[in-house]
């Protein structure tokens, strides 16, 4: 069944792409990006593609129109069918400079014709920029897709030449993780010769706490001493704190230590 598919399918494209439809597929994709495009989306297996191709075929030839008529096999390009988030078969999409606007109406040749002829389409609400395939992201995520369709298509052939799964997954691994190291290696290099090194910024280290110096003056120590060691005259009436916080007569005090003297005598 493959080997008849394999034999056919050139049949099968000359049938769906034939007069002046153009075949687009993931490497020629980006020119719809400029002038009027009018793209559909099909696959060979699809009975209403089939049933469709007949009108797509008349509206490519009509003179007159001025709009790119072209068709996208989705068997050929899947990835494509992901950046358009194709959902059904067949899909239309018309662009116009970058533009692109999802065709829901009428699938007859009037109604298209109709549609280029008078620019219907200003009518249509544009594809939200987040999903356009115009856009950055969308041209990246096609890059990350193409990718992953890549490795999927060497571990077919890895499987298909006799390798066991474990040893194409370790292949495929292996590879993988090189190439992220010469990558990563080659823009590391690119970055220093176009982006020269700043300097070392200085790092600070903890330092040990050096005990804190006085910072009270030595007159001051001094006149703080003279005055906890005043000898009392008499006659001075100073007012000192005793222990409980209560204010006394020093006059007062010293008259009691002369009578205690005196007793003693």
């Amino acid at each position: 069944m493959v080997v008849l598919c394999l034999l056919f399918s050139p049949f099968l494209l000359c049938t769906f792409c034939s007069g002046n439809v153009i075949n687009i597929n993931s490497t020629n994709w980006h020119q719809t990006f400029s002038d009027e495009w009018f793209l559909e989306f099909f696959a060979p297996w699809c009975p209403a593609c089939r049933q469709f191709s007949a009108v797509w075929k008349q509206l490519s030839d009509e003179p007159g129109l001025g709009v790119h008529i072209a068709a996208v096999d989705v068997t050929e390009s899947p990835v494509l069918s992901f950046v358009f988030f194709v959902r059904q078969l067949p899909t239309l999409f018309h662009v116009k400079d970058g533009v692109f606007r999802l065709y829901n109406g009428s699938r007859n040749f009037i109604d298209l014709h109709r549609y280029l002829i008078e620019k219907q389409y200003i009518h249509t609400e544009p594809i939200s920029w987040y999903y356009s395939p115009s856009t950055f992201h969308m041209q990246l995520f096609f890059r990350f897709m193409e990718l992953g369709m890549t490795i999927t298509n060497v571990h077919q052939y890895l499987l298909d030449s006799g390798y066991p799964t474990w040893l194409s997954f370790i292949i495929i691994g292996s590879g993988t993780i090189i190439f992220g190291l010469v990558l990563g290696t080659i823009l590391v290099i690119l970055f220093d010769c176009i982006v020269p090194p700043r300097p070392q910024i200085y790092r600070f280290f903890a330092r040990r706490e050096e005990p804190r110096k006085s910072t009270i003056s030595p007159s001051a120590s001094t006149t703080k001493k003279t005055e906890e060691r005043e000898i009392l005259t008499p006659g001075t009436h100073k007012l000192s704190v005793d222990a409980s916080g209560e204010h006394q007569d020093e006059s007062e005090e010293l008259e009691v230590r002369k009578r205690t003297g005196d007793s003693k005598d």
